[in-house]
């Protein structure tokens, strides 16, 4: 598998209400990094109260929150190289319909992943 160079601030995230946090720990300083405002998920906003004004439901900017908290995470749980693999085993094993269903999701991951990295 090849190893990319991160663009972002590797995990772990924390949601604390409307703001984004890298979690620090031992010498690492806690830091901001995204504040969900509005429709706009991840302004970077340096102004908490701007999210108090938001268009979408607090209970939504909460959860908007902590999915961008979730991103590394969810990054690190994707692994379509793994799901290829499986794929060609269960291919060769004849069962085609899930060797599909697992290439399929395969896709699914490495357009995400390039989504959240390009």
């Amino acid at each position: 598998m090849t190893q990319t160079q991160t663009k972002h601030t590797p995990g772990p995230w924390r949601a604390d209400g409307f703001s984004v946090y890298h979690r620090g720990g031992g010498d690492v300083p806690r830091k901001p990094l995204a504040q969900v405002d509005s429709a706009y998920m991840s302004d970077c906003a340096t102004d908490p109260a701007r999210a108090m004004d938001s268009e979408i439901p607090e209970h939504e900017a909460y959860a908007n929150a902590r999915l961008i908290a979730a991103a590394p995470d969810l990054r690190s749980a994707m692994n379509p190289t793994l799901l290829d693999h499986a794929a060609e085993l269960l291919a060769d094993d004849g069962h085609p319909e899930y060797a599909a269903m697992l290439a399929n999701k395969a896709m699914e991951e490495r357009a995400a992943i390039a989504k959240a990295t390009n």
